[in-house]
């Protein structure tokens, strides 16, 4: 089987030769491979669909994960990109400042709004500007549908608590200010929809949502269900009617909302190593399929023989069918390379149907 069917395959709940294998590799770990900083991958269009493509030929997994949280790009973001202080600055389209060490991962320096009386200049994405798409385009013209792509749109809940409002100011507003919370959530659903059409449109074959902020360690499931849930939900039916295959990603231990997450439309769920993948198939595997669960942290700092019994473990909780084998979250920088052929291996070995 090629890569794509295999991935479709396992998410359908088919029989196929083998589960697919898919870690999260992004911004630290593709850099890495590709040998440049990470701030150059991130600002490079080109850099970062070579980083992907090179990271999946090297060790031959099923997936390109198109992971850059606004895609592509544009000549005038380049123009604003500054180096402060050891960062690159990249001032976003939102009006979100994004700070990426010269040596890390991106993160949000300065939020796009300081007052709810700004949220009315909130405007959508630009999905007309080329460049946005020029990674996707690309990967999808290498590739030539052999391979699974997976697109990602923002995620309602965590994009207006980390990049439109601040954390802090958005934990605060769901107490006292509700009412311009759900409109900022409302309007992030809006953008991340158009997005996803988008991807749909120039041919991505899935999504990803990654929702941080909405895991259980950080707001309680009355609060996911009060203001992620409906949001999740609204752009993983909108896309799945579009024709969309939308997987979530949530870290730490979602246990408590699973059933939640499967009802979103989503037809996978990312589930970190915090969850009993047994339990969690048990429950929900019915419905939707799962992916994930190998500890970053075996990867990081376990043998290959470690890795090995990490996937041996998942695949015995899992089965053989509707469960793609990833990482847990996304890797950290210094994950030897011999752990990520060693994870491809053992996937192949024990996950034989």
């Amino acid at each position: 089987m090629k890569s794509v069917e295999r991935f479709r395959a396992a998410l359908e709940g088919d029989s196929l030769d083998y589960l697919p294998v898919a870690p999260m590799v992004n911004v630290p770990h593709a850099s890495k491979v590709l040998g440049v900083k990470p701030w150059e991958y991130v600002t490079n269009n080109e850099l970062y669909v070579k980083g992907q493509l090179k990271a999946q030929r090297k060790y031959g997994y099923d997936w390109i994960f198109n992971h850059q949280p606004i895609q592509g790009i544009t000549k005038e973001e380049r123009k604003s990109l500054k180096i402060i202080d050891g960062y690159a600055v990249l001032p976003t389209e939102w009006g979100t400042k994004l700070k990426i060490p010269l040596n890390g991962g991106p993160a949000v320096r300065e939020p796009a709004i300081s007052d709810y009386s700004q949220l009315d200049e909130l405007k959508m994405p630009d999905t007309d500007n080329e460049e946005r798409w020029e990674p996707l385009q690309e990967l999808l013209k290498i590739t030539k549908g052999e391979v699974y792509i997976c697109s990602k749109v923002p995620a309602p809940f965590h994009y207006a608590a980390e990049w439109i409002r601040g954390m802090e100011n958005f934990m605060l507003d769901m107490s006292i200010r509700k009412n311009e919370v759900h409109k900022l959530l409302n309007f992030m659903a809006e953008a991340a929809i158009e997005i996803g059409k988008k991807q749909i449109d120039i041919g991505t074959h899935g999504i990803m949502i990654e929702d941080p902020s909405a895991a259980s360690q950080v707001i309680s499931p009355k609060h996911y269900r009060e203001f992620a849930y409906p949001y999740e939900k609204k752009v993983c039916s909108a896309l799945r009617k579009y024709g969309g295959e939308v997987i979530i990603h949530i870290c730490g231990d979602t246990s408590p909302i699973l059933k939640d997450l499967a009802k979103t439309g989503a037809v996978c769920l990312s589930v970190d190593e915090s969850v009993d993948l047994n339990k969690a198939m048990k429950e929900v595997g019915n419905k939707v399929a799962l992916f994930g669960n190998v500890s970053v942290g075996t990867l990081h700092k376990g043998s290959e023989r470690d890795v090995e019994e990490n996937v041996k473990n998942c695949i015995n909780k899992a089965g053989k069918y509707s469960y793609i084998v990833s990482s847990s979250c996304g890797l950290h920088s210094q994950t030897p390379f011999k752990n990520l052929y060693a994870m491809v291996n053992a996937s192949r070995k024990f996950g034989k149907a």
